[in-house]
């Protein structure tokens, strides 16, 4: 009714270990005191339990098994609706071997998409057959008739061995010839006496050799002045002023340790000819 309150009751995060007792965290997988390994999927392992044979009977005998296959699509439109592409294969006994059915969300339009669904069937048909039936057997070769064994030539007879010959009879020795007497030695002659050798003049004492004079210092060259550059004769210059020209100072710098002025030149009065303004040396200025 309207005003009353709902008593509802909330999950636990705490459990009893399935060993010691003792109080631990749902998501622990051993227990903190004992060690021991806690169970996982409980719910879902007695779930499991209860779908037997007698189960399945009984779903085959009430001609429910239209609602297993609705569950199976609804799980798998599930999956498709998180993102998932997920395929359930079914496979059943046939005649002839098994038969395999394919349950997909997914739509197949185009034709290859419908050629690789029929390929994806008969290789899982093949596979369950495989499975039941192990591999198939391989004909046995038909094993070669052995050949007869050729009959081994008989030994030939050993030849006797020729009889030694009789050693012959070894020459007898030659007497040595005598040895010749040696003759005596020819008696050897007196060495003549040696001559006394001349005696040795002394050496004359050689000279002292004279002292060489020092060098006399060489005395600097004194540096010569810097040549003063000469004025490029311009192709535009005349001969009208005698190599004088006129000219106003525009500004000046230092260049190189030199001092040059920017000046503008005058026309010259006599044929009215022009230069551009230019960089002089302050040395050409008078």
């Amino acid at each position: 009714m309207y005003g009353n309150s709902i008593k509802t009751k909330m999950p636990t995060t705490t459990r009893g270990c399935s060993v010691c007792g003792q109080t631990i965290f749902v998501g622990k997988k051993s227990c903190q005191f004992c060690g021991a390994l806690q169970p996982r999927k409980v719910a879902l392992n007695k779930a499991k339990s209860k779908v037997t044979k007698e189960w399945a009977e009984k779903m085959k005998r009430g001609r429910n098994t239209h609602r297993l296959f609705n569950s199976a699509e609804l799980l798998l439109h599930k999956f498709k609706a998180m993102g998932f592409y997920p395929m359930l294969l079914l496979g059943k006994p046939h005649a002839n071997g098994f038969m395999a059915e394919v349950l997909c969300p997914q739509e197949m339009v185009f034709q290859e998409e419908k050629v690789a669904l029929d390929t994806i069937k008969c290789l899982y048909a093949g596979l369950l057959k495989y499975q039941a039936c192990g591999p198939a057997p391989q004909p046995q070769q038909p094993e070669e008739p052995q050949q007869p064994e050729e009959p081994q030539q008989p030994e030939e007879p050993q030849q006797p061995e020729e009889p030694q010959q009789p050693q012959q009879p070894e020459e007898p020795q030659q007497p040595e010839e005598p040895q010749q007497p040696q003759l005596p030695e020819e008696p050897q002659q007196p060495e003549e006496p040696q001559q006394p050798e001349e005696p040795q003049l002394p050496e004359e004492p050689q000279l002292a050799e004279e002292p060489q004079l020092a060098e006399e210092p060489q005395q600097p060259e004194e540096p010569q002045p810097p040549e003063e550059p000469q004025p490029k004769k311009r192709k535009n210059d005349c001969n009208h002023n005698n190599g004088l020209y006129k000219c106003d100072i525009v500004t000046e710098r230092t260049k190189r340790g030199r001092k040059e002025y920017y000046v503008n030149w005058h026309p010259c009065h006599s044929c009215g000819k022009k230069w551009r303004k230019s960089w002089i040396q302050a040395e050409a200025v008078q």
